[in-house]
């Protein structure tokens, strides 16, 4: 997959900010399918672990930043699984993060 490809699919996805996801695995090679990062070893200890999107594209071919207890990565979207929450349970992430950014 091209670099370009992989933007269009990210896109595809269409993450919103205040989406809880699982990151349901680590990417297996450097810039897999198209990702223009590389996974860090430090990602590697939120697999299996509900974030919450924090910028659904960071950079477009970056991937989509995802906080998890307070750690902030850009993370492919392919390795992300997207949690069906309620429009409140998001609206109340939202507050949290506005609060957390007022701090």
């Amino acid at each position: 997959m091209t670099t370009e490809e992989y933007v269009i699919a990210q896109r595809e996805f269409n993450f919103k900010p205040g989406e809880e996801v699982l990151i349901t695995r680590s990417a297996e090679i450097r810039h897999e399918d198209g990702w223009i990062n590389s996974w860090a070893p430090t990602m590697s200890k939120n697999v299996g672990k509900v974030g919450v999107v924090i910028e659904p594209e960071n950079t477009e071919e970056s991937g989509v930043r995802v906080s998890v207890n307070g750690s902030n990565y850009d993370y492919p979207y392919f390795v992300l699984q997207r949690l069906k929450i309620t429009n409140e349970e998001r609206m109340r992430i939202r507050k949290e993060q506005l609060n957390e950014s007022r701090r």
